[in-house]
């Protein structure tokens, strides 16, 4: 089994010698590709850097054990260098968010000109809710998220079989809508109720004085002296 570790110019490889081998095991010959010519070296270790690569590119390095009656067979490995600097994305920022959605937007990291970027990965809320979009893709709507939660976002640029390092924000969500709109429409039929009732309550205590009034004028009325008829 081969093990791959790379950065912007160089790649480790690590390596396990052969179960059964054609005798005791002298030494191993590494050779890696692209390189004009091929370049080799030779090492009685199972690890080996090679070193003074080109940042995004991918190299297949072949790892071959000899024994005093010859080489085995050889077992290939392929793996692309770092960009440089691991370079990320910039300028990751929310550009809109609701209750359920928060969409965000970013620019292409500052690398150079060997290298091209494959595709961007983003993430949120934990590795398992990803997404991979195409290089010419700066801006993306996450959806089905939760009411007012907050969330790490991060996004990655992919570079051949290696991926650059991340750019994090945090985003929150909005409040449920539903539930504010609930409360302010009880305030308002609250009100209203209110006021339909002191509205009543006044007509009803002016009818009342009304009544009263044509009460005290009736008796009023009745009261007054009658003039005696004259024959």
């Amino acid at each position: 089994m081969v093990k791959n570790y790379t950065t912007s110019d160089s790649i480790s490889v690590e390596w396990d010698p052969p179960a059964s081998p054609n005798g005791v095991i002298t030494h191993y010959l590494i050779s890696w590709s692209p390189h004009d010519p091929t370049e080799s070296i030779t090492t009685n270790e199972t690890t080996y850097t090679l070193m003074g690569l080109l940042p995004c590119t991918t190299y297949t390095v072949t790892i071959s054990a000899f024994t005093s009656k010859g080489s085995g067979p050889p077992s290939d490995t392929s793996d692309t260098t770092q960009p440089d600097g691991h370079a990320a994305p910039t300028n990751l920022q929310k550009t809109s968010n609701t209750e359920t959605k928060i969409s965000v937007s970013w620019e292409p990291p500052n690398i150079s000109s060997n290298c091209q970027i494959v595709s961007y990965s983003l993430w949120w809320e934990n590795i398992k809710s990803h997404v991979t979009l195409s290089p010419n893709v700066t801006q993306y709507t996450i959806t089905d998220l939760s009411p007012d939660t907050l969330y790490q976002i991060s996004v990655a640029a992919n570079y051949g079989s290696s991926t650059g390092d991340a750019i994090t924000l945090e985003a929150k969500t909005t409040k449920d809508g539903s539930n504010v709109g609930a409360i302010v429409g009880g305030v308002i039929g609250g009100l209203v109720l209110v006021a339909i009732l002191c509205v009543a309550v006044l007509k009803r205590n002016k009818l009342k004085k009304m009544m009263r009034r044509d009460k005290n004028i009736r008796m009023d009325k009745d009261e007054q002296p009658r003039e005696a008829y004259r024959y």
